[in-house]
């Protein structure tokens, strides 16, 4: 099975008030021409579809259009929102969307299950297994109880984010014991260096 991961799409950027529309349409052609060429069957992207959380009708339109072009390569699509989207917007069509199979998680839901998708092959059975997890943000992760410093905070938004990923992890496991499970996310790095790989 061929999955192709993307991100940060930004639809309605705009770069020194120059609108960016018609390089996403390039950025969409050429992504549909990757998928068909390398018979992608399933694409993943994690987060920041929209540059802004209030996007503009020509950019939802946009959006619209270029999942319906991508739908039309027959592969399954999955869309996690990032700290750009609004989840509210993001899940608005969810279910429509969801009868096109493609899957949108705008936001953490109150049953991180709804985040784990199975993907199947050619023979209907489950091949792997998205854990499609959006931008977790302060509120989905920190409790009341938690310190107020910023050091606090920080710990608190790490185990957090720690624990979500170790969480959804257990989902696969004991849902879909055996089948690779992939977990998709939209977070900050932090600490990182080059290496020679």
């Amino acid at each position: 099975m061929k999955i192709l991961h993307t991100a940060d799409w930004h639809i309605g950027k705009k770069l020194h008030k120059h609108s960016l529309q018609p390089d996403f349409d390039l950025f969409i052609d050429w992504l549909c021409d990757c998928i068909a060429e390398k018979k992608v069957e399933v694409l993943m992207v994690s987060g920041d579809v929209f540059d802004l959380a209030n996007p503009s009708s020509e950019a939802r339109q946009q959006y619209f259009k270029a999942l319906m072009k991508l739908k039309r390569l027959d592969c399954k699509i999955i869309l996690t929102g990032g700290n750009h989207d609004s989840p509210t917007m993001l899940n608005a069509p969810q279910e429509v969307l969801r009868e096109l199979d493609i899957h949108i998680i705008g936001g953490l839901p109150i049953e991180l299950s709804e985040c784990i998708i199975p993907v199947k092959n050619k023979q209907n059975k489950t091949e792997v297994v998205i854990a499609a997890l959006p931008y977790l943000r302060d509120a989905d992760l920190r409790t009341a109880s938690q310190g107020n410093s910023y050091e606090d905070r920080l710990e608190a938004l790490r185990k957090g984010i720690q624990q979500t990923f170790l969480d959804a992890a257990e989902i696969c496991k004991i849902q879909y014991p055996g089948v690779l499970a992939i977990a998709m996310g939209h977070l900050f790095a932090a600490g990182a260096e080059t290496s020679e790989s």
